[in-house]
């Protein structure tokens, strides 16, 4: 039956009765008036009324696994379909239905759940439903051993239930990888207080898995060899726990790399730098594509690095980058460099330091890509001058990186040529000097007020000093010049040129507008004056329209280009060319 709109009653309220509910089953309505909760608000009143159904089906009064078996559930819309989920998620714990009925129909849900994250949510009620009578947990198994498919693909759960890890690790012996990985996951699952029961549930996760070829049981095993290594009750050696885990991982299929990235965040096990080790090495070979692992794999990087571990995920990281260049975009790792940007100094600079100095073009790009936000902000970094190198010949190497990938975001640049110059020799301070003067204060006049803020007493003051005395040099030269057109437009060449960039953003914004997708879905309208806005909103199901009002504001944006982007682009690029391809000095 479809479903139908229904607007609730006020009189509606109230909890129905058992012999209100008997009567929407009997005439076919159960389903819509669930769908509306009958008008109830409360959580608790309806997870009571949900309760109330699945009793008086336990009763024989009324069979709600017709409803799955029927297809009325499928037929709802897909967000009915979740409000019907969480209405046979309260009641199925009380049901008194056969085994394989009751399988095939959290089977069914599930299924119609599709990709959501709370498809699963049956087979938690099932869980329930198996706690209530342990009985049909034994059932489970031996209509498994008897060869029923529904009975084996709920496997696990009954395992679990039943927690006991001998009998589960007796299915890691089995034939069938389906079985071994069941026995596998209920392992993960279930409370084992003996250390030496999990050690013996390690070792037998390692033997279940063949040759390693099977990317499912692959990826079940480096989830429970991790779980288990970290319950409380006695840690599972790391001798033990090594072996499995390098078999687990020999294959690096995509599921099992997806479950080791997960490991370096959930697991306590995982952050042993052994353990850490052998992950890492695995997930170099994970595919730059699966969003969902490189998530995954953000959470553990900053796991790493809040617990004291930057030492092993930016190498790490350092070296993904490095492989997949052109395929891995170093945002990615969000939660990493968020944490980076806004933690200590000292770990910041080194890591900027280190970068920028190996010379590999990827770790340059990745740097320029993750502080942009900074020079966004007109903020400049606060380089440790502790952690810079000490050879003349490194510090002279890293100015000329700093330029070179930090060009685009100058308020960088100047911070990390600043810092070098507090530290550096007369020899080395003169070329870095000179990067300051051309091309800093060349492209970005803007930076003499930054450079000339820095304090009296700091080593790099001189320096300065004479960069802005250079720079001033080269206006006064430049100003006294006779004018050239082509240096110095008239206004009215510059109004055309502004009018010609408007005319091609404007066209550019009305073809991205003709291929848009949302602004068919909504009202489009232009607002010539005023300060807010005024719409009319129709309610669902009611039909009543009201008011909302939207306060209006300005929004801006601005950015600094260098200069020579206008007078020589080309030759621009070939700077930034020659300055990030140089190499390192051996």
């Amino acid at each position: 039956m479809a479903s139908r709109s229904r607007r609730p009653r006020s009189s509606d309220s109230v909890p129905p009765t058992d012999e209100q509910l008997l009567a929407c089953f009997q005439a076919g309505e159960l389903l819509d008036e669930v769908d509306t909760y009958f008008g109830l608000t409360e959580l608790e009143q309806m997870r009571e009324v949900h309760r109330r159904c699945g009793v008086l089906a336990a009763a024989g009064k009324m069979d709600l696994l017709s409803l799955v078996e029927s297809g009325e559930v499928a037929a709802r819309e897909h967000r009915d379909f979740f409000t019907l989920q969480h209405f046979f998620v309260d009641a199925i714990p009380h049901l008194n239905e056969p085994l394989l009925r009751m399988l095939s129909a959290v089977d069914t849900l599930v299924k119609l759940g599709g990709e959501d994250l709370a498809a699963t949510r049956p087979n938690a009620a099932l869980r329930d439903w198996l706690r209530k009578d342990p009985a049909r947990a034994e059932a489970i198994i031996a209509e498994t051993q008897a060869g029923d498919a529904t009975a084996r693909a709920h496997l696990t759960f009954a395992l679990e239930v039943l927690a006991d890890p001998a009998r589960a690790r007796t299915f890691l012996e089995s034939e069938e990888p389906l079985l071994r990985a069941s026995g596998i996951t209920a392992l993960s699952r279930m409370p084992d207080l003996d250390p030496a029961s999990r050690s013996v549930s390690v070792i037998g996760i390692g033997q279940a898995l063949g040759d390693g070829a099977d990317d499912m049981l692959c990826a079940n095993a480096v989830e429970a060899v991790l779980a288990l290594a970290s319950q409380e009750g006695g840690a599972v050696e790391t001798e033990t726990i090594l072996p499995a885990l390098r078999r687990a991982l020999e294959a690096r299929g995509d599921g099992t790399l997806n479950r080791a990235a997960h490991a370096l965040w959930a697991y306590q096990a995982a952050r042993r730098p052994e353990v850490a080790a052998i992950l890492f090495a695995a997930l170099l070979d994970l595919n730059a594509a699966h969003k969902g692992t490189l998530d995954e794999l953000d959470l553990g990087l900053k796991t790493a690095l809040d617990s004291g571990r930057g030492a092993e995920a930016l190498p790490f990281v350092a070296a993904l980058l490095i492989k997949n260049r052109g395929r891995l975009k170093a945002r990615q790792f969000d939660s990493l460099w968020n944490a980076m940007v806004t933690g200590p100094e000292p770990r910041l600079s080194t890591w900027i330091v280190t970068w920028l100095i190996s010379g590999e073009a990827a770790l340059g790009a990745a740097l320029t890509e993750i502080l942009s936000n900074l020079e966004r902000d007109e903020r400049s970094l606060a380089i440790g001058r502790a952690e810079l190198p000490t050879s003349s010949d490194e510090l002279g190497y890293l100015a000329r990186k700093a330029v070179g990938w930090f060009m685009l975001q100058p308020h960088l640049a100047t911070s990390l040529l600043v810092a070098i110059l507090g530290v550096c020799d007369e020899q080395t301070a003169r070329p870095v000097a000179g990067l300051l003067v051309t091309p800093v204060l060349r492209n970005y006049p803007e930076m003499r007020e930054s450079l000339s803020q820095t304090p009296a007493e700091d080593p790099a003051r001189p320096w300065i000093e004479a960069a802005i005395q250079e720079h001033d040099r080269y206006l006064d030269a430049l100003k006294a010049m006779p004018e050239i057109p082509e240096l110095r437009p008239s206004d009215h060449n510059r109004r055309i040129h502004h009018l010609h960039q408007a005319d091609t953003m404007r066209s550019a914004h009305k073809a991205a507008q003709a291929q848009s997708v949302f602004l068919n879905l909504v009202h489009h309208s232009t607002l010539l004056y005023g300060v807010r806005s005024l719409t009319y909103v129709e309610d669902l199901g009611g039909g009543a329209r009201r008011p909302m009002e939207m306060e209006l504001g300005s929004h801006e944006f601005s950015m600094m280009l260098p200069r020579l982007e206008m007078l020589d682009p080309i030759g621009l690029q070939l700077m930034f060319l020659r300055l990030r391809g140089e190499a390192r000095p051996k």
